[in-house]
């Protein structure tokens, strides 16, 4: 199937509805379609989902005088079991009849066809959404780059993302401090280890701390300061490495048969920092001590030794 059929194909499910009052128990499928509520059952009860005999299976299939199900194993206590219940309360009040079911056009109010409310959705399904701008640093490796791409848009396997996931893992606080859920923006801004990674980064460049609650506002907070172009490529590229030091700090506290030194951590990222710009960048020739006391001051001279 190519890509525009794809998208036709979706853009008919996510359009096409059964009327709340004969709820397409004939022809729907209980698990696929999005015959009750606003979330098909697949994705709102995932696990449950994956327990289920028959996908393909319409609603009418699991009525019989009452409800049925074909489970693959038997269903115990804990989580699943919850969803089970909250699937049962969901469809109890649920009154099936032998009315002949309806495929409405839920796009418009009129429940007709129109041109109009049809390019709206399609705009809204195909053209860019709201996510945060990033730029590409050419300052730092490719995989630093595409790991911030990655966490701005809350896309990095953290165990909160995980959990979300429903892969069982023995817990979602974080390895570092033991405090709160393995978040993306508890792992590079609100851990303890973070926020200290932080200060001592804007002391170093001597910048005013920023007030922001997340990583997003950080950076449009930073964006808007006025820096000169070569300041600015500093800024991105020292960034970038605080990012990937702290992701890779929490990966040694998990894996490594040794745990990470916390009071190495913010050298290694002025050293590294430095490392990665200078053999990226020839032209700004600025030496290890300068970079130590402040690259942002010594950027602005005309010589930098």
């Amino acid at each position: 199937m190519d890509d525009s059929m794809q998208v036709f194909t979706y853009f008919l499910k996510n359009s096409l509805q059964v009327e709340e009052e004969s709820p397409g128990w004939k022809i729907n499928k209980i698990w696929l379609d999005n015959w009750i509520g606003n979330q098909a059952f697949c994705i709102k009860f995932p696990r449950l989902f994956r327990l289920e005999e028959n996908k393909e299976s319409l609603v009418r299939d699991h009525w019989n005088d009452g409800w049925t199900w074909s489970w693959s194993r038997p269903i115990g206590v804990g989580i699943t079991s919850t969803h089970l219940s909250n699937l049962l309360n969901l469809i109890d009040n649920v009154q099936l009849n032998e009315d002949k079911d309806e495929w409405v056009w839920t796009l418009d109010k009129s429940n007709t066809f129109v041109v109009k409310s049809t390019r709206h959705h399609i705009d809204s399904l195909l053209l860019p959404d709201s996510q945060p701008h990033t730029s590409w640093c050419r300052y730092i490796p490719k995989k630093v780059n595409i790991f911030h791409w990655c966490a701005l848009r809350n896309r990095l396997p953290t165990r909160w993302n995980l959990s979300d996931k429903c892969i069982d893992i023995e817990s979602i606080i974080c390895p570092v401090c033991m405090s709160s859920p393995e978040t993306v923006e508890h792992t590079l801004w609100t851990c303890s280890l973070a926020t200290f990674i932080w200060l001592k980064t804007f002391q170093w460049l001597d910048l005013d701390f920023p007030s922001s609650l997340n990583i997003t506002g950080v950076l449009e907070d930073l964006d808007h300061r006025h820096f000169s172009k070569k300041n600015k490529e500093i800024v991105a590229a020292i960034l970038g490495v605080v990012f990937w030091s702290l992701l890779k700090f929490e990966n040694e506290t998990i894996f490594s048969r040794l745990s990470p030194k916390r009071a190495g951590l913010m050298d290694k990222i002025v050293e590294t920092s430095f490392i990665w710009f200078t053999n990226r960048n020839r032209k700004y020739n600025i030496s290890l001590n300068n970079w130590l006391h402040n690259p942002l001051v010594f950027s602005t001279m005309k010589s930098f030794f």
